[in-house]
């Protein structure tokens, strides 16, 4: 099961083609079947809407992942004489992120409380 919408995610997130967004939407709704413990497939009301806009936040985040450099994370900056330090982006430390992104949407709904 999906669960964002093309419409919400152009509304409220930016542009993005529909294709990508197809892509996108699938990984999100997977990650959300996860994170949920496969609770989410059965929300009605209320929960459906949260469940959409969480689907857009994760799209939105795998979208930013993916169009800035992969591997590497700014960790400082120097303002005088210029330095700049990176850190190696791990795929675990991506997945924690999309997982505390999907927390703080879903929280109060009770879908992603402890199994």
């Amino acid at each position: 099961m999906v669960y964002g919408t093309y419409e919400h995610y152009t509304a409220y997130y930016g542009a993005i083609e529909q294709a990508e967004f197809d892509k996108l939407n699938y990984r999100a709704s997977l990650l959300i079947d996860v994170f949920t413990g496969q609770r989410a497939a059965s929300a009605t009301g209320c929960k459906q809407a949260r469940l959409d806009d969480c689907a857009c936040t994760l799209i939105q985040l795998m979208e930013a992942t993916e169009n800035t450099s992969a591997g590497q994370g700014l960790t400082s900056v120097s303002n005088d004489g210029y330095s700049e330090s990176y850190q190696a982006v791990t795929p675990e430390d991506i997945q924690e992120n999309l997982r505390q992104a999907a927390f703080k949407v879903l929280s109060g709904t009770g879908l992603m409380s402890a199994l």
